[in-house]
């Protein structure tokens, strides 16, 4: 399977920008720019956007993968019935417009992590619910079976197997075609990979025996265990240990020497794992990363950083440079 690489208006821009003075640097935004990613939905009105995706997916020979982060209440903030019935109008609208046509679907990164009634988000509010909700949106993506739709997984030792399991289960994970790991992170591709096979395995294992752990030595059918998809997009280097004492060192936060990593593929080499798929925008800002520090200013980086979710030049050709295989 080839996934569909839509626009990316900010590093062709950037390369563009780069192109008389700095053509080397400008040669590898391109290469960024060309490599398959998700398209995010996350706005009142996308009915066009992905019919225009679908379209051009079709003409390219290539499947897109939508991710989907709209879900009212991933803020942790209460959300009343009216909310959630248009979010389950505006996601018919989205299966409407995707029709028969292959597609991927990655749906609402952390829904299962800032889970209401638990310690990550909201105590007062109801798992229960959010099972529910997830539960009918799978439905509704799934009523085109050509549309492979993946629930999160989080990654490893949050907020730890067993947990996740449940969550997964509570959230209809039989009804769905797997679950993502590692969106946004930093892991590397073998770990998140092992990572998801022993959430896999604890998966089958809970749904066999209906009952919550998953012990080391148990014997678990294949035939239970879902597959899983890793994204990739920000992993070529794997986790960052500051050499710097910091009272918060966010190491999630636009951590330095970073890398793109595995391109988007299929073959995996693993069973249980779909695709390596870039989920995450490789040249976005995490927002401001402070560490614990009074000042405005990144004390790693000497610099303010952009807000959450733009586009940041340097940080996407730091991430280029770096890119696990190189980028060609």
């Amino acid at each position: 399977m080839t996934f569909y690489a839509p626009a990316e208006p900010a590093a062709s821009r950037q390369a563009s920008e780069w192109e008389a003075d700095r053509p080397g640097d400008a040669a590898l935004m391109r290469k960024l720019a060309a490599v398959p990613h998700a398209i995010r939905l996350n706005e009142p009105e996308v009915r066009a956007k992905v019919e225009n995706t679908i379209t051009a997916a079709e003409q390219a020979g290539g499947v897109p993968v939508f991710l989907i982060n709209y879900m009212p209440g991933s803020d942790c903030q209460q959300v009343g019935a009216a909310g959630m019935a248009a979010y389950q109008e505006w996601l018919k609208g989205i299966a409407g417009q995707i029709g028969q046509a292959k597609a991927v679907v990655i749906l609402e990164p952390a829904s299962l992590v800032k889970l209401p009634g638990t310690k990550d988000c909201d105590l007062e509010g109801s798992p229960a619910q959010r099972y529910q909700d997830l539960r009918q949106a799978v439905q509704t993506l799934k009523g085109n079976p050509a549309t492979a739709v993946y629930l999160d997984g989080s990654q490893d030792l949050w907020p730890g197997t067993a947990v996740m399991a449940e969550r997964l289960i509570g959230a209809g994970i039989d009804r769905a075609d797997g679950f993502f790991v590692n969106t946004a992170g930093y892991q590397r591709t073998q770990k998140a990979v092992a990572y998801g096979k022993a959430l896999s395995a604890c998966i089958g294992l809970q749904l066999s025996t209906g009952k919550k752990g998953c012990p080391a030595a148990a014997t678990v059918d294949p035939a239970t265990m879902p597959h899983f998809v890793v994204d990739t997009s920000r992993n070529g280097r794997g986790s960052w240990a500051p050499a710097k004492h910091y009272a918060d060192p966010q190491t999630w936060c636009n951590p330095p020497g970073r890398g793109v990593g595995d391109r988007p593929t299929t073959e995996t080499g693993e069973e249980l794992a779909d695709a390596y798929l870039w989920i995450a925008r490789a040249g976005s800002s995490s927002g401001r990363c402070r560490r614990g520090t009074d000042g405005e200013k990144d004390p790693e980086r000497g610099v303010v950083s952009p807000e959450a979710g733009l586009w940041w030049g340097d940080l996407a050709l730091e991430r280029a440079k770096n890119a696990v295989p190189p980028l060609r």
